[in-house]
């Protein structure tokens, strides 16, 4: 619990997880757009999986915080936008990058951080959360 902590945390958390809920989630497709203009319209409409990941997290940390259920109604629904959009069937890690229909993006070539990194990091919390 965050109770030594001061106690704008929580509160300015749950603005951040509507904000971006409000600007950033697809409701038709799902997934968090990368950016967006001052007019809320996507800038980018390819959708990066650490976003979703670290909603995950969020949510589950919120959940504890608050035992608010739309957070837990959250964590869930940002699991089943994940497995099957995000999650590779075979390998079981995260893509990338999805297009914004949810196709997956071919890893470019070049330097970049490996797709698990998020996933495993921003998902401890769930399941020391929900077990």
């Amino acid at each position: 619990m965050l109770a030594r902590h001061a106690d704008w945390l929580v509160p300015r958390a749950e603005e951040l997880f509507d904000a971006a809920l409000e600007h950033g989630w697809d409701d038709d497709r799902g997934g968090f757009y990368h950016s967006f203009d001052r007019s809320h319209e996507p800038l980018v409409t390819e959708k990066y999986s650490w976003e979703v990941a670290e909603a995950v997290d969020a949510a589950a940390v919120l959940f504890e915080q608050t035992d608010e259920a739309s957070y837990r109604k959250w964590y869930d629904r940002f699991w089943s936008y994940a497995k099957p959009n995000m999650v590779h069937p075979d390998s079981r890690n995260w893509y990338t990058i999805v297009t914004a229909d949810n196709e997956a993006v071919p890893t470019r070539e070049g330097v970049a951080v490996e797709p698990g990194y998020h996933p495993i990091g921003a998902c401890l919390d769930g399941v020391r959360v929900f077990g």
